[in-house]
C-alpha cells in the first residue's frame, strides 16, 4: 500500500482515528514505524495555535474545542506526555469551556478519554 505523503484534505479529525489505530496496532504486538507516529505529531503540532493555545481542525484555522481535545489525546497515545501543548490545551479546555459548536460532543468524547 502506498503511503501518501502530501495531502490538501488533511485534518485532525482524521489523524486522531489513524493515531489511535497505530497505538492499537502497537498495542496488539504489530510493528508500526515510528516515522509513522512522527508525522502524525508532526501535523498535530501543525494545527497549534500558539497564541490561543488551542488546536484547529487544520493547519491555519481557528482552534476550537472539539479539535483541541483531541489534538491532546493524540499526543498522549502517542506518548507525548510532557508535551508543552499538552497542559496549554487543556487550559484552552478550560478557558473556552461554554464554547458550543456543531462537534461538542465529539470534543467531550476526546476530552473523557484517557491514553494507554
Amino acid at each position: 500500500m502506498a503511503l501518501h505523503t502530501h495531502s490538501r484534505d488533511a485534518d485532525i479529525s482524521v489523524t486522531v482515528l489513524q493515531v489511535a489505530a497505530l497505538r492499537a496496532a502497537k498495542n496488539a504486538g504489530l510493528a508500526v514505524p515510528q516515522d509513522s507516529i512522527d508525522r502524525a505529531i508532526g501535523f498535530i503540532g501543525k494545527c497549534y495555535n500558539e497564541k490561543a493555545g488551542g488546536f484547529a481542525y487544520s493547519p491555519m484555522a481557528r482552534p476550537a474545542s472539539a479539535r483541541t481535545a483531541a489534538a491532546i489525546y493524540s499526543l498522549q497515545v502517542c506518548g507525548k506526555y510532557d508535551d508543552p501543548r499538552l497542559s496549554a490545551g487543556s487550559d484552552y479546555l478550560f478557558a473556552n469551556d461554554k464554547e458550543t459548536e456543531q462537534w461538542w460532543p465529539y470534543g467531550c468524547y476526546y476530552a473523557a478519554r484517557r491514553s494507554t
